[in-house]
């Protein structure tokens, strides 16, 4: 008997209504926010054994572990959707044809694909993603109605990196006892899904990305960094330092404009311009205004500088009065209290990794007194 709840279910796409993008890319944003969002999920205790040169083992912290796991899961689901669609485009004999059974086989050899059952459930995932990738590798071959579109054959490259991503998935959906360490992660990251993610968008830019006053794509920002493995790791770890914190910047930007409440899209035309001004000044007027107020009614507050992701003036660098030299402290972070984007003095200026930005973190002399500012920038 059919599950009652299942009887239920509809599909998202019908003949009189359609989703755009489609809805398994609802999957890929969500993998993708969630690796942005393990640079804050991870606190400062991630940072710290970077900077004290050490590589880390496994970070224990469950907020990390969510946007961890959730990272690869997602990003997993949306491969094995998008590849069983691709195939079942082509044929659907590529993605129910199991060809395990003698009378298939004979039908295979015999060319009677049409005796071939298209019904029941569909191949396993690996197995289709070694179906998709030799056919790519043999599509000369290939009579016409066997032939992935040229404009997929990307994904044949990216094998390597797929297989890997199901092996992290099987192995969070079946133990979820096991993570990977944190460079580990941002090594695998970084070289093998995100320039895939963005070969997957160079067929249409405009299913993910989202505009920001840093005019910056952070896909395409991360897949031009490469990190070594932990085994070629050099002796000075400076500059891989400066190659994580350029990551952690992007990471940050990118969360940060996923989470923007504001159209910065730069497409917009003339006839919504209007709109979009309508929708966008309040929102800055608040947050302008609520960044004012904290600035001269709140301790521990610097200077407001515009944002590098939504363009408000409403980034408030915070001074934690934790570090003196004599009577000079620094500011130690900035947030933006619009777009929520968040950044610490440890990785370095935003400015100094190309994001549209002042530089915030200048020292300032003050009294240890109160805590109060005597002097402005005095570096």
């Amino acid at each position: 008997m059919k599950d009652y709840f299942e009887s239920k279910l509809e599909f998202i796409n019908t003949e009189t209504r359609e989703i755009k993008p489609d809805p398994k890319f609802t999957l890929l944003r969500l993998g993708v926010i969630s690796y942005y969002e393990t640079f804050q999920a991870s606190d400062d205790r991630y940072l710290k054994p970077y900077f004290e040169g050490g590589i880390p083992t496994v970070y224990i912290w469950h907020e990390y572990i969510l946007k961890n796991y959730s990272s690869i899961k997602y990003i997993h689901l949306f491969f094995e959707q998008y590849i069983s669609e691709i195939l079942l485009n082509v044929s659907p004999l590529l993605v129910y044809g199991k060809l395990n059974k003698e009378i298939d086989l004979i039908n295979a050899i015999t060319n009677k694909w049409d005796k071939i059952s298209t019904k029941g459930r569909k191949v396993g995932y690996r197995q289709l993603l070694i179906r998709m990738c030799e056919l790519i590798r043999n599509d000369e071959e290939l009579k016409e109605n066997f032939r992935v579109p040229s404009e997929y054959h990307f994904i044949e490259k990216h094998e390597e990196g797929l297989i890997s991503l199901s092996i992290l998935r099987n192995e969070i959906i079946h133990s979820a006892d096991k993570i990977l360490p944190m460079y580990v992660y941002e090594y695998f990251m970084v070289n093998k899904v995100i320039p895939l993610i963005r070969d997957v968008l160079n067929l249409d830019r405009e299913i993910l990305n989202r505009n920001n006053f840093s005019n910056l794509s952070t896909i395409e920002e991360l897949s031009k960094i490469t990190l070594p493995p932990v085994e070629e790791l050099p002796l000075n770890l400076e500059v891989i330092q400066n190659t994580l914190n350029r990551i952690f910047h992007l990471k940050e930007l990118g969360r940060a404009t996923a989470k923007n409440p504001l159209i910065m899209d730069k497409y917009v035309g003339e006839s919504n311009y209007t709109f979009v001004e309508k929708h966008n000044a309040p929102k800055i007027k608040i947050a302008e205004y609520e960044a004012t107020f904290k600035k001269e009614n709140q301790k521990g507050i610097d200077k407001i500088y515009n944002c590098p992701c939504c363009g408000a003036k409403a980034l408030i660098t915070y001074n934690l009065w934790e570090y003196f030299e004599e009577n000079i402290a620094v500011a130690e972070s900035a947030k933006c209290l619009l777009c929520t984007y968040k950044i610490r003095r440890e990785i370095g200026e935003p400015h100094d990794f190309g994001l549209k930005c002042d530089k915030l973190y200048h020292k300032y002399e003050i009294n240890k007194a109160d805590n109060n500012v005597e002097n402005d920038n005095v570096s």
